[in-house]
């Protein structure tokens, strides 16, 4: 897609506050040069990024994502977008996105849902309803989360049914990492020994679902916790 594409998807699903129009009359001497598919696109849009131009940043985070003219650079996407936030609830929402799902960065929800909530000040209602939906989900999985923390040392201690509530919790926010870990555990104990073949079934599943990267930090998890409990 050319970059003078992308300024018109820009301004049609924007509602330009004066200072981000600004922005993008600053440009417009530019446009036809930005139209040109090489990665030249990203010197010529420097100079304005320095003085501050979101509507710049955003273009150059838009090519680093996308890895079309330049190799793919999540990082440095990450770094444009940030810049271009302050005005631009498309790039709030993408800085959101990055944050959430762990593209250029380490994930964090809570950084995550702090973009997401400038989203909701913005005039774009396609966005605030996205936005709002991803803060719910995050908020749900943040709750989860620390459940998670007070039922595993409930199954340290020796609670059998703990273990199992970890692992369903686990499946609930789409963490096949701490599932597996459970599951093995669970298979160990006593408590389930009637029930081995169903949990095996279920760890069989589960791995078949996960990347090779996954079931190795998962098995290393596995081990400290096995040690742990040796002791």
């Amino acid at each position: 897609m050319k970059v003078f594409c992308l300024l018109l998807i820009l301004m049609a699903s924007s509602v330009f506050a004066s200072t981000l129009e600004e922005d993008y009359r600053e440009l417009e001497p530019q446009m036809d040069m930005l139209s040109i598919q090489t990665s030249a696109v990203l010197n010529l849009l420097e100079p304005y990024i320095q003085k501050g131009n979101s509507v710049a940043a955003y273009l150059a985070a838009s090519i680093h994502e996308k890895g079309r003219l330049v190799e793919k650079d999540d990082k440095k996407a990450l770094e444009l977008y940030i810049k271009a936030s302050d005005k631009i609830p498309q790039a709030q929402m993408k800085v959101g996105n990055m944050y959430a799902f762990g593209h250029g960065t380490d994930v964090s929800f809570a950084d995550a849902i702090t973009y997401y909530e400038k989203v909701l000040a913005s005039d774009d209602e396609k966005l605030k309803t996205e936005a709002a939906e991803r803060i719910i989900i995050l908020n749900d999985i943040i709750e989860k989360e620390k459940i998670i923390k007070e039922k595993e040392m409930l199954a340290l201690s020796g609670d059998p049914v703990s273990m199992l509530d970890v692992v369903y919790l686990c499946l609930s926010i789409d963490n096949p990492i701490c599932a597996y870990v459970w599951l093995s555990l669970s298979l160990k104990h006593p408590a389930f020994e009637q029930s081995t073949n169903e949990l095996q079934n279920m760890l069989d599943r589960l791995s078949g679902e996960m990347t090779i990267p996954q079931i190795m930090t998962a098995e290393e998890e596995l081990q400290k916790i096995t040690q742990a409990l040796k002791k």
